[in-house]
């Protein structure tokens, strides 16, 4: 069962008794562990326990994000994405207690982003927050604060891992991926070409260090790009998007344009030559070839793109394009099924690549095509279904049953009301079920 909306029950002789006894209720972190189920679910960040249990589908990173840390402390993944001031009191409303065994609970120690701190972003000392640090503090909390002590080293601590030696001239780098993008570093990528697909969507390319530069994502990962607003451009604004069509030299964002989407607005005022703030690559859930015998993807407007991303990947071992996805490092012999039912409002995104992967791999991906309001302007194919999601259509790709199997997972991709609603339907099979 799906969980609701949170129920606050007060005492009726003091309404701000119950509230302020729940929030200082002491726990071990074996009681804690107890509390890890769909239906039951703290987590621990900074030391402070949280009741996440109905909050788990509010999450705009989805449900997994929160699942995956039930009964256990999620602080250094708190802590290793951007969480706003808003973002860190909602946490704060699901508070219940405290650790007994407190101390520190990340090596990340309760620091701000970069982002943050950059714009000044206030602390909340209930957080359990430190000052943005200083020169000698260290890059991950190790050590006590020292702002401005140049005695210590970069970890703060003389006795704790000493500065890295430099690598000798001509050896490899530790971490290539770092040469084209990095996980915390935004860097800079140009505008080589836009490409208008439809009224309001479309496809941007952009130039890589070099010609032979390839994005080191696996398939299902995504980049988060930093722009800026237009009525202040020092305010940044940051959003996450998955790459299509990664080539030598360039990758591709197909982004749909929303009236009130700060980002896609700043996308949509770009011009070739103009350049983008991004970094990763990040995600939770990559494709690994027989992992599974199927695949059901659930998508929704632009949320085809880790869909579309995934597929390229997988049907890419027999390609020799340098056009495709990094190809994976997988045998000949991947037999993993896709099945993708795809709804649209009026434009289907990305028909003519969708249809040369299917009609090349038949033996393994079907595609199914939800409409909603089809016009004419916009191509609408004979086989496509003039309806929306709904139980019916996840029957009728045996979706259940493939489910009461073992090797299946459902990906699910697009709007926030689309993605509930989907979760809603798949309310007892959340363990299979991944969303983007």
């Amino acid at each position: 069962m799906l969980p609701g909306p949170q129920v606050s029950i007060k005492m009726e002789d003091d309404p701000q008794e119950e509230t302020h006894e729940k929030k200082n209720q002491i726990f071990t972190r074996a009681e804690v562990a107890k509390h890890n189920t769909r239906e039951d679910c703290y987590t621990i960040v900074h030391g402070k326990v949280y009741d996440v249990t109905n909050y788990m589908l509010e999450h705009p990173g989805g449900f997994n994000l929160v699942f995956k840390n039930a009964g256990k402390d999620c602080t250094s993944d708190f802590e290793g994405m951007f969480h706003s001031q808003k973002a860190r009191a909602i946490l704060e409303k699901y508070r219940i207690g405290s650790l007994k065994d407190t101390g520190i609970t990340s090596s990340r120690k309760n620091l701000l982003t970069r982002f943050a701190n950059s714009n000044n972003i206030p602390m909340d000392p209930t957080m359990g927050m430190m000052p943005p640090r200083g020169k000698g503090s260290g890059p991950y909390g190790l050590g006590p604060y020292k702002p401005n002590n140049n005695s210590n080293n970069r970890f703060g601590n003389k006795s704790i891992l000493p500065m890295p030696r430099s690598r000798s001239k001509g050896l490899p780098p530790r971490n290539p991926r770092a040469q084209v993008i990095h996980k915390t570093e935004y860097k800079a990528f140009e505008l080589a070409a836009v490409q208008q697909v439809c009224s309001h969507t479309k496809l941007f390319k952009f130039r890589l260090p070099s010609s032979s530069s390839k994005l080191p994502l696996k398939p299902g990962e995504h980049i988060q790009v930093k722009g800026f607003t237009e009525d202040d451009p020092n305010t940044p604004v940051e959003r996450k998007y998955t790459p299509i069509h990664l080539r030598d030299g360039y990758f591709d964002l197909l982004i749909k344009k929303y009236q009130n989407g700060p980002v896609s607005s700043f996308f949509h005022r770009l011009k070739p030559g103009d350049k983008i703030q991004a970094r990763g690559p990040h995600g939770l859930w990559q494709y690994s070839p027989n992992k599974y015998d199927n695949i059901i993807m659930l998508a929704a407007g632009t949320g085809i793109t880790p869909m579309f991303q995934i597929l390229e990947s997988a049907f890419s071992t027999n390609s020799s394009s340098t056009d495709s996805l990094i190809k994976l490092q997988t045998p000949e012999s991947d037999f993993t099924k896709f099945s993708l039912l795809y709804s649209s409002r009026s434009f289907i995104l990305l028909y003519q690549e969708l249809e040369k992967m299917k009609l090349k791999h038949a033996d393994r991906l079907s595609i199914r095509h939800l409409v909603t309001k089809p016009i004419p302007e916009a191509f609408c194919p004979p086989d496509a279904i003039v309806n929306r999601l709904s139980l019916s259509q996840l029957e009728e790709l045996n979706v259940f049953e493939l489910l009461e199997k073992k090797k299946v997972k459902i990906l699910i991709c697009g709007p926030d009301s689309y993605v509930d609603f989907a979760a809603l339907l798949l309310k007892d099979f959340m363990d299979s079920v991944y969303i983007f």
